[in-house]
């Protein structure tokens, strides 16, 4: 099942969906109860008028916005969410909505040139009365949805460090691979306390002895090896080596001709002859043609 990515275009709408729709309701709302109680004279008042009253009072309450960003902000950046940090969000909340209503009262009261001595006595209880519910609901669900958004690019920012980290290991693995891969392309050889790393390139043939497996190379030197010529049949298969006789592993690529008379044999670049056992011949056929 697909995840909703929810990005900043996302909240920006959602928020100002909100706000528009909660500004027109209260127009309606207004309007109803003028009209149906007939308070004040209902010809002289319009939609609009209400309309733009509501505007301004949720306009004042959109400036103190920021301020609540900041203090989600800051508390985005925590892992655990406590009890303290939801009563600091609730007085948060509670100082914002009364100072939002305080501010309404002051413009009104200079709008209207009334005196400030009806600060406390009208505006602010009419305003704590008609508004502090619906701003402490609107502020809450502002500290909700913020705090949604920062925690989910919080979440981006992890998951985008984690795809860097794959991203990383993956080429990490891709060097390692080709360093596996480069390793194989060569013998490392113990000899006495020192290691004698030989191409493959350079080997003509390697030939059974006992515990232990002697290496030709092409420079007319040979070299002792501690392991059997099946672990290395099994490494060189890919490099173009073939098991000729239960005692020969060839570098087919040094192969110069083939001789099947009675004793057959392959003849190497280095004038090497290296006998082929009767149940080898069709593989050796098969390689060289």
């Amino acid at each position: 099942m697909s995840q909703i990515k929810f990005n900043t275009t996302f909240y920006v709408i959602l928020g100002v969906t909100f706000l528009i729709g909660i500004i027109v309701f209260e127009a309606f709302q207004q309007l109803f109860y003028i009209q149906r109680f007939n308070i004040g004279n209902t010809d002289a008042i319009s939609l609009l008028e209400l309309f733009k009253g509501q505007s301004y009072r949720w306009g004042t309450w959109l400036v103190l916005t920021p301020f609540l960003w900041l203090f989600t902000k800051k508390k985005s950046i925590k892992t655990i969410f406590s009890a303290v940090d939801l009563l600091q969000y609730m007085a948060v909340i509670l100082v914002l909505s009364f100072v939002a209503i305080l501010l309404i009262s002051l413009l009104n009261i200079i709008l209207f040139n009334d005196s400030f001595d009806e600060l406390l006595s009208n505006y602010l209880p009419y305003f704590l009365f008609q508004k502090g519910l619906i701003f402490l609901m609107a502020y809450t669900g502002l500290a909700a949805i913020s705090y949604q958004y920062l925690i989910n690019k919080k979440l981006q920012i992890k998951v985008q460090e984690l795809v860097d980290v794959k991203n990383d290991n993956i080429g990490l693995y891709k060097k390692l691979k080709n360093k596996i891969e480069d390793s194989s392309k060569v013998l490392n050889i113990k000899i006495g306390n020192k290691h004698k790393i030989i191409p493959i390139t350079t080997i003509c043939w390697i030939e059974s002895d006992d515990y232990c497996v002697k290496i030709h190379t092409n420079d007319a030197i040979s070299y002792s090896m501690r392991s059997t010529l099946k672990s290395l049949e099994d490494k060189l298969k890919d490099n173009s080596f073939l098991r000729v006789h239960r005692n020969a592993l060839v570098n087919m690529k040094m192969a110069k001709e083939i001789d099947l008379s009675n004793s057959p044999k392959l003849i190497l670049s280095d004038l090497s002859e290296i006998t082929i056992s009767k149940s080898k011949i069709k593989s050796v056929k098969d390689f060289l043609s």
